[in-house]
């Protein structure tokens, strides 16, 4: 990772592949209301799957503030929508009695901030084959997929990327997914509501702590995600769940009452790079899945990273307490990819996961198939580093990040990192 303080007047030009990412650079002047200007490479609309009562939500809460270049978008959602409202129901008719009763195996939660190595370290839980994981098409189309996925889960394969266009990480029908998305199309109430209608300002980020939330929204998340893991269990009947959502990461008290016997590995990296890497995913995915395009979103997007950080390591530090001895382990990103395997095999021995040495042989075909992965490289202006430096202290200090520049962390012993 590369990186370079410029002057804050200092003009960059568009970003094109190739090019290093201009954190903080303005992209909204798009001349053509008709055509949808997107960043980065492919990736499918986010909305479809979703059922009909929460698109109508959705749309409405956005006061269908829609922009023309969305229009098929919509339409195609909204015509989506019966079907995954006739699934839903035929899923509930088959599996609602057996959902009700079914005991979830103590799930393992993947926690840190967006673009921490939360979906690296992810695939590599998911590489063991006693584990189970939520699919890029079970989160896609949540409220049927018991339903529909061994007999329309081919049809979704073309439509999706070889690789994600934040990081290159691959992609497949099959492949580990983020259950935060699922929760958003299913109505549990989420920040990812955010990315709907980006020129209305992040509006849904109570969402992400719950500080600031109604008895009767939290409520709902319960239910809803407790809908969700009980048809995922029946998906994998008697398999321990290993789920990634960066906001899980302030939920640490509620997941708990949930699941008492739930473990969690959380993973940091070096700030500077977290910073930057956050705000061209969410530059990307706005672009993307927004219905509002451009989504003229630089207004606010500099301030919802730093503070997002700030609300989710609150919540964070807040909750450790609640946390039993040997449920949780820390690590590092640097770490993790400096040695994978080693420190994934401290992270099961610090869980009590079992012998790490059935996934170790699975673990290595997967980071073998991976091949090299070019380090991108970004610019961030004097200001941004100032205030990541004075907005984030905490976060250097608590996980022993050099506050001089972005190099290395500082040495921690690795032992401490498996006692965390």
């Amino acid at each position: 990772m590369v990186f370079e303080v410029r002057p804050p007047a200092e003009a960059v030009s568009r970003t094109r592949p190739g090019q290093a990412q201009s954190v903080g650079e303005d992209k909204s002047g798009f001349a053509n209301p008709f055509r949808a200007e997107r960043l980065g490479n492919f990736m499918p609309f986010l909305w479809y799957g979703i059922r009909f009562r929460e698109w109508r939500e959705m749309l409405a809460e956005g006061h269908y503030r829609i922009t023309l270049n969305r229009l098929p978008n919509v339409l195609g959602v909204t015509l989506l929508t019966a079907l995954s409202a006739v699934f839903s129901r035929l899923s509930d008719l088959i599996y609602a009695r057996r959902a009700a009763s079914i005991a979830i195996v103590p799930p393992v939660f993947v926690l840190g901030h967006w673009r921490s190595g939360t979906s690296f370290l992810h695939n590599l839980f998911c590489c063991d084959p006693r584990l189970a994981y939520p699919t890029t098409y079970q989160c896609s189309f949540p409220s049927g997929f018991l339903v529909t996925e061994k007999v329309l889960g081919w049809m979704v394969a073309p439509f999706l990327p070889a690789r994600r266009p934040m990081d290159d990480l691959p992609v497949g029908r099959d492949a580990p997914f983020e259950d935060e998305f699922a929760l958003a199309k299913l109505g549990a109430g989420s920040p990812y509501m955010n990315l709907a209608f980006p020129r209305e300002g992040p509006r849904h980020t109570r969402f992400l702590d719950f500080v600031g939330t109604t008895q009767a929204e939290k409520a709902r998340w319960r239910e809803v995600f407790l809908w969700f893991m009980r048809r995922l269990q029946i998906a994998y009947p008697g398999r321990r769940l290993i789920l990634k959502s960066p906001p899980h990461t302030a939920r640490i008290a509620i997941l708990l009452k949930l699941f008492p016997e739930a473990r969690f590995v959380h993973i940091s990296r070096n700030p500077f790079e977290v910073y930057a890497s956050t705000y061209r995913m969410w530059k990307i995915v706005n672009s993307r899945v927004a219905l509002q395009n451009p989504p003229q979103d630089e207004p606010w997007l500099g301030e919802y990273v730093l503070s997002a950080l700030s609300r989710m390591y609150d919540a964070y530090q807040r909750d450790l307490a609640a946390v039993p001895p040997g449920r949780l382990v820390e690590i590092r990103y640097e770490d993790l990819v400096e040695n994978p395997v080693q420190v994934l095999g401290e992270v099961y021995r610090g869980l009590g996961l079992g012998d790490f040495a059935v996934a170790k042989k699975a673990i290595e075909a997967y980071l073998s198939g991976l091949g090299p992965h070019k380090a991108r490289s970004y610019r961030i202006t004097r200001a941004e580093r100032e205030a990541i430096l004075d907005r984030w202290s905490f976060y250097f200090e608590r996980f022993g990040y050099d506050k001089g520049g972005p190099g290395d962390p500082e040495p921690r012993r690795r032992e401490a990192l498996a006692e965390s």
